[in-house]
């Protein structure tokens, strides 16, 4: 394997890495989001409900505009 070969080989595999990286964010984020969407629903401070999901207050009153 070349010198050219086995950069673009470390390219891909640290593309790969950060790609599972970045999914991974997003699944851990939707997880919350859902948990702030069910704690908001059984009627949760907004307060309550950051603390709970571990989001912003800010995200929180996002997500209620949304389920109202």
């Amino acid at each position: 394997m070349t010198i050219l070969e086995l950069r673009e080989q470390k390219g891909i595999e640290k593309g790969l890495q950060q790609g599972i990286e970045q999914g991974l964010q997003k699944g851990f984020f939707n997880a919350k989001r859902k948990i702030a969407i069910n704690l908001l629903k059984m009627g949760l401070s907004v307060e309550k409900v950051a603390q709970g999901a571990e989001l912003t207050i800010k995200e929180v009153e996002e997500l209620k505009k949304e389920v109202n």
